[in-house]
Order: C-alpha cells, then structure tokens, then sequence
C-alpha cells in the first residue's frame, strides 16, 4: 500500500477519500488508481448523514479525535478531502497499517 492518498498542507495532513454510501456496514476498501482511499459507508447521503458517518468512522478506527477532521472539499460529492489537524503523514501511515 503506498499510502498517496494523504498528503500535507501546512501542519496538517488531508486524506483523499471517495465514498461509497448505502453499504451493508461501514469499511476500508483500499486505495483507487487515482490516489484515493475508498470507504464504504453505513448510511444514505441525506441531510448530511453519510458525511457524518464517515467522520465517525475515520474516528473511531484511527484513534483520533472527531474534532480533528474537517471535511475540506467535496461536501456533497463522492470524492472529499478530509482534513487531520495534530497529527502527521508518518502517525498516520501507522494506524492505517493493517486497516486499508
């Protein structure tokens, strides 16, 4: 896994994501061939909700603070850019390991 779907700005680093709503369960479904960490997600995009779950669950299976992510782009598309604030490209490469 080559990891080129996070990269910096500033302090903070963005995960490049596309999402996949209305799945059986919330997952990692590895990287795309341009650059992007595929999720599925639990629930429909209405009123917000997916965006929601997709935060939690980034949360939840990183070990971070939901107050750390902040979608940056791409509210109501597919592809969105996620926004980690206090932690770095090399912390995580290591809690992603094992989970994409």
């Amino acid at each position: 896994m080559s990891f080129s779907f996070l990269s910096r700005v500033g302090e903070d680093v963005l995960i490049a994501v596309v999402v996949v709503p209305r799945a059986k369960r919330s997952e990692f479904m590895g990287e795309t061939p341009d650059s992007r960490l595929k999720i599925r997600i639990s629930s429909p995009p209405v009123d917000g909700k997916a965006n929601s779950i997709l935060i939690s669950f980034l949360s939840d299976s990183l070990n971070i603070p939901r107050r750390a992510f902040r979608i940056r782009s791409g509210e109501k598309s597919r592809k969105k850019e996620i926004q980690v604030t206090g932690h770095t490209i090399e912390d995580l490469h290591l809690r992603f390991l094992g989970k994409v």
